[in-house]
């Protein structure tokens, strides 16, 4: 099959989940792609919706569709070889903040879990 990238996507349809159109967004705005960088995201057939992150990826498995999520959700899924993963000219990345409320203090056990979590970034 010799479509592009936009093509592809838009004949196979999106398995939509609750973060869908945000890792589609952010996906499409730093791959790298042309393409997908002018491709709207109401333009891409919804094909189905999932709304356990434990199971989107099944029926993409199947063959249903296709869904962008995080590395770490392709990692944990038990039929990962069943997947074909698009690759991008560039390494897209999500910011991660930690956010506190303004003039609080937080328990001294958190920090032990914001250290641990800092240690495993850096």
């Amino acid at each position: 099959m010799s479509e592009n990238k936009s093509e592809l996507l838009q004949h196979l349809g999106l398995v939509s989940h609750p973060d869908a159109e945000h890792y589609l967004s952010l996906y499409f705005a730093n791959c790298g792609e042309v393409g997908l960088e002018r491709l709207h995201i109401d333009a891409i057939p919804v094909v189905g919706a999932v709304n356990q992150i434990g199971q989107i990826l099944e029926p993409v498995a199947q063959g249903i569709g296709f869904t962008v999520l995080p590395k770490s959700a392709l990692d944990s899924f038990h039929h990962a070889n069943k997947l074909k993963i698009m690759q991008s000219n560039h390494v897209v990345l999500e910011t991660l903040f930690k956010v506190t409320k303004k003039n609080r203090q937080l328990p001294a056990r958190y920090h032990v879990v914001i250290e641990a979590l800092s240690a495993l970034w850096q």
